[in-house]
């Protein structure tokens, strides 16, 4: 799927999650892979747990670290792109 700021995104139901020492590790129920991130990845896994958009979470994250627009976007879609091929968040 091409992903885009615009799109709605949320957790998958399938996803076990729990922070470990600073660092966020999942397990998927469906694939039975493990899953580690960082911080950032932790407080974007933190805003998905109800449905945002994808504009919504960049806007938070500029704001809360010392990042430009555009770096933030990309960074925030290439990351929500990997969740999405591992299964763990659903797009809309």
């Amino acid at each position: 799927m091409n992903i885009t700021i615009e799109n709605t995104i949320e957790r998958s139901n399938e996803v076990i999650a729990s922070e470990v020492e600073n660092e966020l590790v999942m397990m998927s129920l469906e694939n039975g892979k493990y899953y580690g991130m960082d911080s950032i990845g932790g407080d974007i896994w933190k805003m998905i747990e109800s449905p945002i958009v994808i504009s919504d979470i960049c806007s938070r994250l500029m704001k809360e670290y010392n990042v430009d627009e555009l770096t933030c976007k990309r960074d925030v879609l290439d990351f929500l792109d990997q969740l999405e091929e591992q299964r763990l968040v659903k797009i809309s």
